[in-house]
């Protein structure tokens, strides 16, 4: 990567990454040292309230991890803000994690366990002493240096990612309780018994099931290892945490004399089963504001930056594939190479993309228009030909076209999108929607082509424009008006038609132009001025681009049109090639969404589905299986319904790492990844 400076440090290449993003290696400006430097941004729809008290417990916790002076733990050398930015700063050393070493070919010895569980037992009792606990002992934040020694990093940073699913969580832990160092010795038993057994101590195909087991069973009997050793790690995983080590110290005596603790002596023959009914939910598990609960990779500014450098560096590619469209505007000097890209194009032209929104708007997709079924709209999500759109009285959403054109929907309304294509033969653009009550507000770019058609129809009327500013209000039953704040439109019902100028409006009462045009009020005017979404200027850029479409449109896709025949386009020709766009993990994420969509679309969640076909939630079996490759197994690992109003289902992702993945009531997140913690 390209070096890039934040105040005094310069980043000299990637290492991996953590909850909080990236990680780096970074030189001091001032000493010349190596560190680790990782870096994250508030992110943008953050609420005030909880973020401020997120970064107050990030700060209150760094402090007391500052102040750790110990040759097992990574050093915090200094943490805090560099506008947008909040920085960590810590030793930079070269080892391995015990995850790596645990993956690797040589599994450790009882001699290197011993070690490795002595070190980290010091490293307990001298945090214990500075009035600070780890709360995420995994094997990512415990490393192994060359030479043997052990180094833990991450203290202070548990509470900067999402620990539920982690198969080394204390009991008390899952309550949402932060825990003691008693909790540390827990968690270290875990990583004991997967060092001394190479499986991890408490597992479960789902969350809940994992969480029930950390709860109430007894890990597998531990083979060929020294009795000891076996009555130790025991108690250290006592449920109570009355019931394990007050101390590292106590632990290094029974090590020295390879005794075992009082009251373990007895070998695990057996795995305990776990009642169903253990006491735990997932609603027991509440902790309190933490950075856990922010996606912060995403405000990665290091990557950030470079993609801007790399984005300057191409002349207005900006994230989109606008390379062809300047070589258009340019002359057409590459035209078979542009003429493929108009045809790529076209086909995002059947959809309309979420720009905005506020509140809870809903989608009703045109396959769910026998059932009625409405789900939630999100940011960046596709609104198709057919589909339906209807907000609350605290809602709205903004749409914005291929070309820049943006339609506003405002509140209490109900829109449908009846076409959105390309004509054949013609191959111009048909944009035709029906208001079925409420009010929306569009401002139309210019578009190629005489027969060009952006239209609403409401209460038997209809509004045809052309690079204009528009609004259409329904007023009551079978009434509504129509306005035109720039340019010009034609209102047509019943066969005779209106001219609209710029600042005028016309009444159609049931399906009838009643009287002339008339000026628009101020009131109308203020609230059409008030829309900030479509009434901001777009970016140079933005302009650019729409001038080299509206070139491709007029001078290449009636050429294309009449020598290829190209036909109408729908919603599928775009969905069914669009796993195929994505990675891996983007896909399992994409995936789940999907079923999600599909089980939000049923009137009541089912009761169960099959895991390995997804029968019973209405999709198709092409659809479905194309959904379940992107998961390992192709299925899923578990569904159950939560109540009456909820749903959960699981699935790990067709990656290298199998990731583990949940969506819950329409959230979809991963709980466990192999990667590691922030290590260097």
């Amino acid at each position: 990567m390209a070096a890039t400076r934040f105040g005094k440090f310069e980043l000299v290449r990637e290492l991996g990454r953590g909850p909080l993003g990236k990680v780096y290696a970074a030189t001091d400006g001032e000493t010349g040292q190596l560190v680790v430097f990782r870096g994250f941004r508030r992110p943008e729809k953050a609420d005030d309230t909880h973020w401020g008290k997120a970064i107050q417990r990030f700060h209150s916790e760094l402090s007391l991890a500052k102040n750790l002076a110990h040759p097992n733990i990574a050093t915090v050398y200094e943490f805090g803000e560099m506008p947008p930015l909040y920085y960590i700063v810590t030793e930079y050393f070269e080892g391995r994690t015990l995850r790596q070493l645990l993956d690797s070919e040589s599994k450790p010895t009882v001699e290197q366990i011993v070690s490795i569980l002595r070190q980290v037992c010091q490293v307990i009792d001298y945090a214990t002493g500075q009035r600070i606990n780890h709360g995420d002992f995994t094997p990512y934040n415990v490393l192994v240096l060359p030479d043997g020694t052990v180094k833990v990093i991450n203290y202070g940073l548990a509470h900067t990612r999402n620990r539920l699913g982690s198969p080394y969580l204390a009991p008390e832990q899952l309550t949402g309780a932060p825990g003691d160092h008693r909790s540390d010795f827990f968690s270290l038993g875990s990583l004991t018994y997967e060092m001394l057994t190479g499986a991890a101590a408490f597992r479960g195909e789902t969350v809940e099931q994992l969480c029930r087991n950390i709860m109430g069973a007894l890990p597998a009997p531990m083979i060929n290892v020294p009795p000891y050793l076996q009555g130790i790690v025991q108690k250290m995983l006592a449920k109570d945490p009355r019931n394990r080590y007050a101390s590292g110290s106590a632990i290094l005596a029974d090590l020295r004399g390879k005794q075992v603790p009082a009251g373990f002596e007895g070998e695990v023959t057996e795995v305990k089963t776990v009642d169903l009914h253990a006491p735990w939910a997932q609603n027991q598990y509440q902790p309190g504001p933490c950075l856990a609960e922010y996606r912060l990779d995403e405000g990665d500014l290091a990557e950030a930056r470079e993609r801007i450098r790399v984005r300057r560096w191409r002349l207005f590619q900006l994230g989109e594939r606008i390379t062809l469209r300047i070589a258009v505007a340019l002359g057409l000097l590459f035209l078979a190479s542009t003429t493929w890209d108009v045809l790529t194009q076209s086909k995002q032209e059947v959809a309309l993309t979420v720009m905005s929104l506020h509140g809870s708007p809903q989608l009703r997709p045109k396959r769910f228009a026998v059932s009625n079924a409405w789900v939630p709209i999100r940011q960046e999500d596709w609104v198709n030909e057919g589909d339906m759109i209807r907000t609350k009285a605290d809602s709205s959403v903004v749409l914005r076209t291929r070309d820049g054109t943006r339609i506003k929907i405002g509140p209490n309304t109900k829109l449908e999108v009846q076409s959105i294509q390309y004509k054949r033969k013609s191959a111009s653009k048909v944009r035709e929607f029906t208001l079925h009550q409420g009010q929306m507000w569009a401002r139309v770019r210019r578009m190629h082509g005489k027969d060009s058609n952006f239209s609403i129809a409401a209460a038997g009327g209809e509004i045809r424009v052309t690079g204009t500013d528009i609004g259409v209000t329904t007023r009551g039953k079978g009434e509504a008006s129509f306005s035109t704040f720039a340019g010009s439109s034609v209102v047509e019902a019943q066969g005779a038609t209106g001219d609209l100028p710029a600042g005028k409006q016309l009444q159609v009462a049931g399906g009838q132009i009643t009287g002339n045009p008339i000026p628009i009020s101020p009131e109308d005017l203020n609230v059409f001025k008030a829309q900030e979404e479509i009434m901001q200027s777009d970016p140079l850029w933005a302009s650019i681009r729409q001038s080299v479409v509206h070139a491709e449109e007029s001078v290449l896709l009636p050429v294309i049109a009449k020598v290829s025949n190209l036909k109408d386009l729908k919603p599928g020709d775009v969905n069914a090639n669009y796993f195929g766009q994505l990675g891996g993990m983007a896909k399992a994420m994409t995936a789940m969404r999907a079923i999600t969509i599909a089980l939000e679309g049923d009137p009541e969640y089912p009761d169960q589905i099959d895991l390995q076909t997804l029968a019973g939630i209405g999709l198709e079996q092409k659809d479905a299986d194309r959904i379940l490759k992107q998961f390992d197994g192709h299925c899923l690992l578990s569904y159950q319904r939560l109540g009456n109003s909820g749903y959960e289902f699981t699935a790990r992702a067709d990656t290298k790492k199998k990731e583990l993945l949940r969506a819950r009531n329409g959230q979809v997140e991963e709980v466990e990844s192999n990667e590691s913690s922030d290590n260097p």
